[in-house]
């Protein structure tokens, strides 16, 4: 079903076999020519798998399936930059890749690994797994014939056993997604798997889009177990963070290069008839829903108002190469502001004596500095000011 931005329908249909059956729907994803791609399992045979093309207006372009000799339960679907799709499925991080008319060309199977999600790159595509062994989680590199180049495993010691997801930033580096019902954590990591930053959240996130600032967007379960409901699956929460994803006390314990051989299974792989799938109008009934909405902080023991820095001042710009504006935004209102750096040491006091005021940190390194503005009423806000070059 296609649906505008108001939630109402484009289009729906729905898809058949002639046979008693079913399609199990697992991923789907807009190719560059903004037609559709489909992919998922027949009924419950988790090596029989389909792929179906649709046009914008969800008119069938063509229809493909595949019965492998090994279950595989499949994850994800990716295009790569010459239009081939690359299909990824759990079982033995298993690797196939099909041209962009559907038609099979290879697949392979890594051992002791469990894929879990796939994204494509200009020279190769790279596989989140889970370690069959230690359920560790791990990034593989391969190039687009699936020929390992790289991988790394992280041992993320409370983590690992909930909801994981990869996301591919603008930069080319990735965001690891774990959680489960009582908390999550993002990793963040460069294009060749090395550790950046890592962060925990009070939230079960299930995923995440990069926003045109360069921070995240996230979205999950929750916010918390117990909190507001004793059912963490009838509330979910969004939390937006910078582009840092500062770090917190999220444990890797390590990681390291540790090559997995793989094993070419594409000549026991089969094609089945292409032309079984059908296509139908598909009437859709569609009620609106309800939804109560909490914002601010969450703790353990109940809600906490937040005091958030943008009651106080907005700071702009932010980053800059030293320079930031402070506009203040509560007429009458006398403000002080202190900024300190990465060892809590203070480096600047300033009043804020007019609507608009300048600090100056040119002279200081580039970094993360902290800042806690405190009105005439007592109250005080926290931000962060980013000086970079």
């Amino acid at each position: 079903m296609k649906i505008n931005r108001q939630g109402d329908t484009l289009w729906s249909k729905s898809f058949n076999l002639p046979t008693p059956s079913w399609l199990d729907v697992v991923s789907i994803i807009e190719s560059t020519d903004s037609s559709y791609v489909i992919t998922g399992t027949i009924g419950q045979l988790t090596n029989y798998l389909f792929v179906i093309k649709l046009d914008s207006q969800g008119n069938l372009i063509w229809s493909t399936e595949l019965s492998l000799p090994y279950s595989i339960n499949i994850k994800t679907i990716k295009q790569a930059p010459d239009n081939s799709y690359y299909i990824m499925g759990q079982t033995n991080n298993s690797l196939i890749q099909i041209s962009e008319n559907g038609q099979f060309n290879w697949s392979k199977k890594f051992e002791n690994q469990s894929g879990i999600d796939l994204e494509v790159q200009t020279d190769g595509v790279v596989t989140l797994f889970q370690s069959g062994i230690s359920f560790d989680l791990g990034l593989m590199k391969c190039d687009f014939l699936g020929n390992p180049s790289w991988i790394k495993r992280y041992s993320l010691s409370e983590f690992s056993y909930g909801s994981s997801n990869l996301l591919q930033l603008s930069d080319s580096s990735f965001i690891i997604m774990d959680g489960n019902e009582h908390e999550g954590m993002l990793l963040k990591v460069d294009p060749f798997g090395n550790i950046i930053s890592s962060n925990n959240f009070i939230l079960d996130i299930k995923g995440a889009i990069e926003m045109d600032d360069k921070g995240l967007c996230i979205v999950g379960n929750g916010p918390l177990y117990g909190i507001k409901s004793i059912l963490p699956s009838m509330h979910f929460g969004i939390i937006k963070t910078d582009s840092l994803i500062s770090d917190s006390d999220c444990n890797y314990e390590w990681q390291t290069n540790q090559f997995i051989d793989s094993t070419i299974t594409g000549t026991s792989l089969s094609m089945i008839s292409s032309n079984q799938i059908i296509t139908q109008q598909n009437a859709v009934l569609i009620s609106p829903i309800n939804l109560s909405s909490f914002n601010g902080c969450v703790d353990y023991y109940g809600k906490i108002n937040e005091y958030n820095s943008a009651q106080l001042i907005k700071v702009y710009p932010n980053s800059s190469s030293g320079i930031f504006n402070i506009e203040q935004l509560v007429e009458n209102n006398a403000l002080s502001i202190s900024v300190y750096d990465a060892f809590g040491q203070v480096i600047l006091n300033q009043q804020l004596t007019s609507t608009s005021s300048i600090i100056d940190l040119s002279e200081n390194a580039a970094g993360v500095y902290l800042y806690r503005v405190v009105g005439s009423d007592l109250k005080s806000a926290t931000g962060k000011m980013i000086v970079s070059r």
